[in-house]
């Protein structure tokens, strides 16, 4: 089996679960307790096909307080969870304040992203229809998963699902680099 290293962010506003998504990949718990993050990065393996992959995970904050630090992982990330609270609309609208945010850092549209609707366990108190979820990630041209930090093979299927858009954006980079040398050759050519 091979082994591949890829760095990875969880980002979106407070309380959402972005820890507790990252804690149940890597230990198979979930915390009741919420404790704020300070922006941590973890290490987790991920079997992937035959390849074993290590997230180095940035567990970002949702805090204002750390925009900084949030910042500078979109940099340095290979690819994003952009997780908010289905409970909390407001979570929803910051979410995508993060998401522009990360487009203006990367200068990019192409970020290998998957939208997560996190915390499906509280339906009862819903505030953010899967509907809603489903249009960003289509504006995004992304993938979008609902699902509850409870569950550990929903939160693996998500980190897989990521690292699945983080391997399409990779070929069409390296298509796109193919398509460029070959155009600098025939222009040196002619």
């Amino acid at each position: 089996m091979t082994t591949r290293q890829v760095q990875i962010a969880v980002i979106g506003g407070c309380s959402v679960g972005k820890t507790a998504l990252v804690v149940q990949l890597i230990s198979a718990l979930f915390e009741e307790e919420y404790v704020p993050t300070a922006d941590e990065d973890r290490v987790a393996m991920l079997d992937y096909g035959e390849t074993s992959i290590k997230l180095v995970i940035h567990d970002t904050s949702g805090s204002e307080k750390f925009a900084e630090a949030r910042e500078e992982k979109y940099t340095t990330a290979e690819g994003f969870l952009a997780v908010y609270s289905i409970e909390r609309r407001r979570s929803f609208n910051e979410l995508r304040m993060f998401l522009e945010k990360l487009q203006q850092v990367r200068g990019i549209r192409s970020i290998p992203l998957v939208v997560v609707g996190n915390k499906v366990d509280l339906q009862n108190v819903r505030e953010v229809e899967r509907s809603e979820g489903e249009e960003l990630a289509k504006t995004l041209g992304c993938p979008f998963v609902e699902l509850t930090a409870r569950e550990r093979d929903s939160v693996v299927g998500a980190f897989k699902q990521l690292i699945r858009e983080m391997d399409k954006t990779a070929v069409v980079r390296k298509e796109n680099m193919k398509l460029k040398l070959t155009h600098c050759t025939l222009c040196a050519l002619l």
